[in-house]
């Protein structure tokens, strides 16, 4: 059964267009999978889902990560356990 909720981190790159950023971001996500994880009762697996956004010209660092933002959470509403990109 599926908890909802969990920690949410930013990674920021540097020198990184988007499609690299995804592709690490994927590959952590795969990672994540493999691991097991003990509560004292048992273990556990757990997923992650990741918002990517590339900064644009004049843009802050605000900006970027509300739009990271938003599309973590899409990917969280449409079922989770993805990477999505930010809407451009």
């Amino acid at each position: 059964m599926p908890l909802g909720g969990g920690e949410e981190f930013v990674l920021l790159l540097g020198n990184c267009n988007r499609e690299k950023a995804w592709s690490l971001a994927d590959r952590i996500r795969q990672r994540v999978m493999t691991l097991d994880f003990n509560a004292g009762t048992g273990t556990f697996q757990i997923t992650l889902s990741c918002g990517v956004a590339e900064a644009r010209l004049e843009e802050d660092l605000a900006e970027v990560v509300k739009r990271a933002d938003a599309a973590l959470y899409r990917a969280k509403d449409s079922g989770r356990n993805q990477v999505l990109y930010a809407d451009e």
